[in-house]
């Protein structure tokens, strides 16, 4: 079984002014917003997100939904 993912969906604009704030690439924002790091970095972007309008999403496979394999 799959485990859900996680990550959390903002403008571009958003994501933008994060890098700009915090000092990183656009890229070190990507790969927090989307879990991909889990330092304190990447848990202070991903806070600053949320507390920015971020919507966090969890993405559920599709086993898990409930949906039939079809073979």
């Amino acid at each position: 079984m799959k485990e859900a993912r996680q990550r959390i969906i903002m403008p571009l604009s958003g994501r933008l002014r994060l890098a700009l704030d915090f000092e990183v690439t656009p890229r070190m924002v990507y790969k927090a917003l989307n879990f991909e790091g889990h330092s304190d970095l990447a848990k202070r972007l991903r806070a600053a997100a949320l507390e920015r309008g971020g919507q966090l999403y969890e993405a559920v496979p599709a086993a898990e939904r409930g949906q039939k394999n079809i073979d």
